[in-house]
């Protein structure tokens, strides 16, 4: 059984959102306005009002979609996801592409071993580590696993030259093996399978051709290491299903980089991924969407994460995400907006989306 999940987002959030950011910003800015005419300001004076309105109106939408997300999301009764039989006579060819770079996490390497799929199967870990004894480490996990799994296809890729980021190191592990899969689950240095039926549950999503990636649901890995501080991030990556869930109905659903299986063809006709784009992620969804392609959210695959160890590190990630946040909407605003195979809601919420991370990076 498969999922259908190319249908048109509803609208009804998108304008719920709109019509009371509209009623409170206008309350908001008469109040202000009446009782700044009672100053004496300059010109200057008024510019900053002006300014300070229409950054705390942006605020006011953030907050007023954070708040009305939550609602839908504790209000709305689950919906029992349709189901259309599966067409494929042949299993299709899977790929794993494990990235890492001086920081592969064991336990999570490991839980490859869990997967079970009656089709082919590649695992290809790309290691662009410097440290040798991280590249030693990489070496010896790789082998422990092939003995576990002799059947398994594993691959250890180093690109010879570095740069780009993440955006180019996976284009180097698709321009070398793109050709043997027809399907590739992209995963973090810490990426975790939970479910030894991932890739199983994950084909379920895909009968429609449209549907060119499928995020899973990320959930938060413990550790004994961890302090209270990382405790409430792993609610916060176990939260990111509240967002996704009512996105997948009622706006935008965007891919978020790890995590999901992605068809491998579409992604190499849209050129891969845009080295040095922070938010890779976003781009290639929005450069999906815009070839008629879309996102579905796979709540039924569960696939783990661990949070940032650090302080400093939670700050650098956050930090990127905003950067490259602030990327995509300059690059993709215009095309977005413009586009026909783009919802109101869609629109909307990729603004949204846009304005949480830049708020993040403000914060941090």
């Amino acid at each position: 059984m498969a999922y259908s999940s190319a249908a048109k987002p509803s609208q009804k959030l998108a304008v719920l959102t709109f019509l009371f950011t509209l009623v409170l910003a206008f309350i908001y800015t008469w109040f202000i306005i009446s009782q700044s005419v009672a100053s004496d300001l300059s010109i200057l004076g008024w510019l900053l009002i002006i300014f300070k309105i229409v950054i705390e109106v942006c605020a006011l939408f953030y907050g007023v979609s954070f708040v009305l997300i939550g609602l839908t999301y504790v209000f709305t009764r689950p919906t029992q996801e349709k189901t259309n039989k599966r067409v494929e006579q042949k299993l299709p060819t899977i790929g794993v592409i494990f990235l890492c770079c001086n920081d592969i996490d064991p336990d999570a390497f490991a839980s490859i071993e869990k997967l079970e799929y009656e089709g082919d199967l590649h695992v290809f870990v790309h290691d662009d580590s410097v440290d040798v004894a991280a590249r030693l480490m990489v070496d010896d996990l790789v082998d422990n696993l092939r003995r576990k799994k002799p059947a398994m296809h594993l691959e250890v890729l180093r690109r010879p030259v570095k740069g780009g980021g993440k955006s180019s190191a996976v284009n180097y592990v698709l321009q070398e093996t793109g050709a043997l899969y027809d399907y590739f689950i992209l995963c973090d240095n810490d990426s975790t399978f939970l479910d030894a039926r991932t890739i199983e549950k994950a084909l379920h999503y895909v009968v429609d051709d449209k549907i060119a990636i499928v995020q899973f649901r990320i959930v938060g890995i413990d550790s004994d290491q961890y302090c209270s501080a990382n405790s409430y991030l792993i609610k916060c990556i176990d939260a990111f299903h509240v967002f996704m869930k009512v996105f997948s109905r009622y706006g935008w659903q965007p891919f978020v980089g790890h995590n999901a299986m992605l068809r491998t063809k579409p992604v190499l006709d849209a050129g891969g991924f845009t080295p040095g784009f922070f938010s890779d992620d976003l781009d290639m969804t929005v450069r999906l969407n815009l070839q008629g392609y879309k996102v579905a959210y796979g709540s039924t695959v569960v696939m783990g994460e661990k949070p940032p160890p650090s302080y400093a590190s939670f700050r650098k990630r956050s930090y990127k995400w905003a950067y490259g946040c602030v990327q995509s909407v300059r690059a993709h605003l215009l095309p977005v907006l413009k586009s026909r195979q783009f919802s109101f809601a869609e629109k909307q919420t990729f603004l949204c989306r846009g304005l949480c991370l830049f708020i993040l990076f403000l914060i941090f």
